[in-house]
């Protein structure tokens, strides 16, 4: 169960972890892991606690919406929950798809070399004058397109559990890179701009930008939609919540140590200066152990897209039709929608991929791991005080002997508690809105500036 939940959330996205822990620096970094896997964790948790035979956390919203706000109010939750699980769905299979176009192009550069054509694989920029990756991503989506109108994508689901060896072999590498780099390059902390052919690399402590990390972990720890058919297969129900707790541990050390020391290695006097937010794109398309590496990682990705797709289409049809496949005229158009939509993505911001991958993530968590779950247990916190303190009254009717500064006493605690608990999941929103806001509002955190 605990690899599982660990599956669930780590993918190919680690590509970027290198990159973000260099632009957020290692302290932060590895404070902002803690910070944000322990509140996707609580929050994870509300979803375990409070859905019981719910099998999806948007009729639970309903459920509680309803007791406070009313029906019409519990209806408008129930499909801002479900809109903002099918935009991050959509992020998703978007970053997929330009990390497929970035390891793939390489890989075909080299094939078209080798027949004696003359071409650039370490220029990405999507034109249409040459041979580029957007005519790449083009070829991408007429293969992918019988694919995402499948209407049973069983066979996809089985196919891309085999994944998880992939990212695993992925992992070992970039944290062999990270040790090989501590061994053969001099490392330094300070604000200093590394320079080529030097054996002296400078590390940076604190970074200009957090908030890019922040956003990426915000998706990267979430695991609340798949969570509840996931624990269901338990066989110790009763321990569910402690293989969620150690499940994210995993995940949790899995990043710090992936993400740091794949900065590391990726500074090393090896690689160039120039950090890239894809690792891969820090080697050559000639280096054949990555392009064997490139080619399994995209079609890993090919099993993965169709999914996303599937759950996206399937979410629309659902809401809107009360039928996952009205038809298949249907399922072709929003099929030809979702992969125009990756190339016009691409093709505008194909060299932003860790910075749309936070946009996405700090985006739709807002409102999925920040927003809807510390509300909801906030309605159950008041509901149950609500009937405690109709069951406390009753009592001390009928107890006439009370000492009323006892009752007092007792009270005031009561509201403190209270006060607490609400500030602090108060706090869970605000923090949610500041992720969003930091992603569009560039500011250097630390005050850094790198010196020559």
């Amino acid at each position: 169960t605990v690899l599982s939940i660990g599956n669930s959330m780590i993918g190919s996205s680690i590509v970027t972890l290198p990159y973000n822990v260099y632009k957020t620096g290692i302290i932060p970094a590895i404070t902002l892991n803690i910070i944000y896997g322990l509140i996707s964790f609580y929050t994870c948790k509300i979803y375990v606690d409070l859905s019981s035979i719910n099998s999806d956390f948007s009729f639970t919203i309903e459920k509680y919406f309803n007791k406070i706000f009313g029906k019409k109010i519990s209806k408008i939750g129930k499909t801002i929950q479900i809109f903002f699980c099918t935009f991050m769905a959509t992020g998703a299979f978007i970053t997929y798809f330009i990390i497929m176009c970035q390891n793939f192009y390489p890989v075909i550069c080299l094939l078209l070399n080798k027949i004696g054509l003359d071409i650039n694989s370490e220029d990405l920029t999507p034109e249409f004058g040459r041979f580029s990756s957007i005519y790449l991503g083009i070829i991408l989506c007429f293969i992918l397109f019988p694919l995402s109108i499948k209407k049973d994508i069983g066979l996809l689901v089985f196919y891309s559990s085999f994944g998880c060896y992939l990212i695993s072999i992925l992992i070992i590498y970039v944290l062999y890179t990270g040790i090989c780099s501590i061994i053969n390059t001099e490392f330094k902390f300070d604000y200093i701009k590394n320079k080529d052919n030097s054996n002296e690399r400078y590390l940076y402590l604190f970074g200009e930008n957090p908030a890019l990390l922040a956003g990426t972990l915000s998706m990267g720890y979430f695991c609340h939609t798949a969570i509840l058919p996931t624990l269901k297969n338990n066989k110790n129900q009763e321990k569910n919540i402690r293989d969620l707790f150690l499940g994210y541990i995993f995940v949790g050390l899995v990043y710090i140590f992936c993400g740091v020391l794949g900065y590391i290695g990726f500074t090393g006097k090896e690689f160039k200066v120039e950090f890239e937010d894809n690792w891969f794109l820090f080697f050559d398309s000639d280096n054949y152990l990555i392009l064997i590496f490139r080619v399994l990682n995209v079609l890993q990705l090919i099993t993965v897209f169709p999914i996303l797709l599937y759950i996206v289409r399937f979410q629309i049809f659902t809401f809107f039709f009360g039928n996952e496949y009205p038809s298949r005229k249907h399922v072709i158009i929003i099929g030809i929608c979702q992969l125009l939509l990756c190339l016009i993505v691409y093709y505008f911001c194909y060299d932003i991929l860790a910075k749309l991958l936070s946009i996405f993530g700090a985006c739709s968590s807002l409102i999925l791991v920040y927003t809807f779950p510390p509300i909801v247990k906030m309605i159950d916190y008041y509901l149950k005080q609500k009937g405690i303190n109709e069951l406390d009254n009753k009592q001390k009717n009928e107890e006439d002997n009370e000492d009323e500064n006892i009752i007092q006493k007792n009270k005031n605690q009561i509201n403190i508690k209270d006060i607490l608990f609400y500030c602090a999941h108060f706090l869970l929103i605000i923090i949610g809105i500041i992720t969003v806001i930091f992603q569009f509002v560039p500011i250097n955190f630390f005050n850094i500036v790198l010196k020559e």
